[in-house]
């Protein structure tokens, strides 16, 4: 309905001009000319999973077919994760814009926050082929937030300067030898 319409309006637009150079106008506009001052862009912002691109959809995907096996090779994870940094520019571009907005807008905060949590358990499912229902939270927190806050880094380095940004088999040296340095 309308409202499937204006939330893949609000995510090409996010795309297209970036969170801070959207309206509601411009979401109005590509959705066919509905009107409303609703938040359209951050219930999409609010849930990262949903707004991603096909192969971003993928590589969750690849996620997900794991959850059966003991668990996702990080070499494997990382490589997937670098597909998705490469093939989705525009995807990780929104969502960083989105973190800087979440600064100074509560509600953005609020909508970001659950998705972080959501990426936390994720992750740390993804490497331990634990159920996310039986994760510890000292798991969820240590190895889901370390993924989380690699990941963020490493997109970064990709998105401006993806010649030099490390490939998976260099990030894993990289954590095994900040781990001897502990």
């Amino acid at each position: 309905g309308n409202r499937e319409k204006l939330l893949m309006a609000a995510k090409q637009c996010l795309f297209d001009k970036g969170y801070g150079q959207t309206t509601v106008r411009d979401i109005s506009w590509s959705a066919g000319g509905f009107h409303g001052r609703d938040r359209v862009p951050l219930r999409c912002e609010g849930r990262p999973h949903d707004c991603g691109t096909h192969r971003r959809d993928r590589q969750r995907g690849c996620l997900r077919q794991h959850r059966g096996r003991a668990r996702t090779p990080p070499k494997k994870l990382w490589a997937a994760l670098i597909e998705s940094f490469d093939a989705n520019k525009t995807f990780w571009i929104a969502n960083l814009e989105a973190i800087l907005q979440s600064q100074r807008d509560p509600d953005i905060r609020d909508a970001l926050l659950n998705g972080i949590g959501h990426g936390r358990s994720g992750m740390a499912h993804a490497l331990t082929g634990q159920p996310e229902s039986e994760l510890s939270t000292d798991t969820v927190r240590t190895l889901g937030s370390v993924q989380m806050a690699l990941i963020s880094g490493l997109m970064m380095q990709r998105l401006v300067d993806p010649d030099n940004s490390p490939e998976p088999a260099e990030i894993i040296s990289g954590i095994k030898r900040l781990a001897e340095l502990s």
